[in-house]
């Protein structure tokens, strides 16, 4: 997985599979995670890979409202409480059934929103685009709470 923010504060998330890399250059840091089987079910960033099972995980319902004409908006509320959010909506393209946004909400209330564009599906890239290398003069920070 990568993610790249290139807004007000650009920010970089990278994963290979085994380690999370959280790079902010404004703050020279770079949190580093090691994911686990455990770790990697309670995000919701795993709604985003094949690992995970809609029916087995969600309670889904419709809301209505839709965030685009031509969209359906599914709230998916996870099963377990082992989680770090409330719930997950996703806004659905009704033609292609892409994926045009994911929101959350966490245990705190608080709401995160992403918007997607442009996606290609199953797109041919080097595994080196999921490797980071930590910058010169950059503190690492070692999160091994999930563990």
């Amino acid at each position: 997985m990568r993610w790249t923010y290139e807004t007000a504060e650009n920010k970089v998330y990278v994963s290979d599979g085994r380690t999370l890399y959280a790079h902010f250059p404004a703050d020279r840091q770079v949190i580093v995670t090691p994911l686990s089987a455990e770790t990697q079910g309670s995000t919701a960033g795993l709604f985003l890979t094949a690992d995970g099972d809609l029916s087995e995980d969600f309670a889904a319902s419709y809301e209505e409202h839709p965030v685009a004409e031509q969209s359906w908006n599914i709230r998916l509320t996870p099963h377990s409480s082992d989680t770090d959010y409330e719930w997950i909506t996703l806004t659905v393209d009704r033609l292609s059934l892409s994926i045009m946004q994911l929101s959350t909400e966490d245990m705190q209330g608080g709401q995160s929103t992403y918007i997607f564009t442009d996606l290609e599906e199953n797109p041919d890239l080097p595994d080196s685009l999921f490797q980071f290398g930590i910058p010169d003069n950059t503190d690492v920070i070692s999160n091994n709470s999930f563990n």
